[in-house]
């Protein structure tokens, strides 16, 4: 049995998909723990999140095209900036429905809700309205990409000169997807979104990267689970779905068993810690550096026998 600790920070993503394609042998494992995880959510029994699936990712360029012209001179014209900014408000506006998928209710049942939290969490209906009365704008976002496709249009670009009307207009979305999600319904949604501008936009790039799992009944898991409670006592765990991207899913198709976690002390509020990923002053306390190294050892010799 071999078990392996990655980081994608360390390894980089394309440097983990090139060893696991191309060196094999040398990164061969049966189980992996990878980044995040952790953190202690403020629901129910505070359970540590492991992380045991990804979300897959399907980023888009969509083209607009319009007629080049002098900027002194818009009356009536067209402008491919102007309709892609209303393609990317309507894809900003579009709200898939929720899937309760199989983590997000294995999920909901571990963290030991009281009856009427639980079963608003295993509807539709009453996810969408915990989402949208919750106060924790950090624990909201989580749920709510735990639980939808998710579309963020996040680069744009158009136009040559600030005095000429663009001839062309391009923008970059960030899609998350749900497992079970592939091109064909991604694309499904997007002509959703966009309605009948649709036959005015172009899919200019795409990439397609499914969403990946590993099972929760493992050795890893239990023993991930009998660390935790001994760092932390009376610590619990219970299984999440990464709502970004890690190495994981490069070994899960290779049929290794891998999760994300690392234990993160009470220091930052989850809410908080949930705020800052790609924003500012994302950080982690020295606390959490301690507990980590500890599971990480901990676990390692204990999978291990040593």
């Amino acid at each position: 049995m071999y078990l392996a600790v990655a980081d994608e920070e360390a390894m980089g993503t394309h440097g983990a998909q090139w060893l696991v394609d191309n060196a094999w042998d040398d990164v061969r494992c049966d189980f992996l723990v990878t980044e995040f995880g952790g953190a202690k959510l403020p629901l129910g029994s505070g359970a540590r999140l492991i992380m045991v699936a990804e979300k897959g990712s399907h980023w888009v360029r969509l083209r607009t095209r319009g007629v080049p012209g002098h900027g002194s001179m818009p009356f009536r014209s067209e402008n491919a900036a102007v309709k892609m900014a209303e393609v990317i408000r309507r894809v900003a506006a579009y709200r898939p429905a929720a899937d309760l998928h199989e983590t997000w209710r294995r999920f909901v049942e571990a963290i030991g809700l009281p009856g009427a939290q639980g079963m608003l969490l295993s509807r539709r209906w009453g996810l969408e309205l915990a989402l949208s009365r919750a106060k924790a704008i950090g624990v909201a976002r989580m749920l709510h990409a735990a639980t939808h496709t998710t579309f963020s249009p996040n680069i744009l670009r158009s136009g040559v000169k600030i005095n000429v009307i663009p001839e062309s207009a391009e923008a970059d979305i960030d899609i998350r997807t749900l497992p079970g999600v592939d091109g064909p319904e991604v694309r499904r949604m997007l002509r959703e979104a966009i309605g009948d501008l649709w036959s005015e936009v172009e899919i200019v790039a795409e990439g397609d990267n499914l969403a990946t799992a590993s099972p929760a009944d493992t050795p890893l898991w239990r023993t991930l689970e009998s660390v935790t409670a001994r760092l932390i006592p009376g610590g619990t765990v219970a299984p999440f779905i990464v709502v970004g991207a890690t190495d994981s899913r490069f070994f899960r198709r290779k049929g290794v068993t891998a999760y994300g976690y690392g234990l993160l002390s009470d220091k930052i509020p989850f809410d908080q810690f949930a705020r800052m990923f790609h924003g500012r002053n994302e950080r982690i306390d020295q606390e959490s550096l301690r507990l980590m190294v500890e599971l990480w050892d901990g676990t390692a010799r204990e999978m291990l026998g040593s």
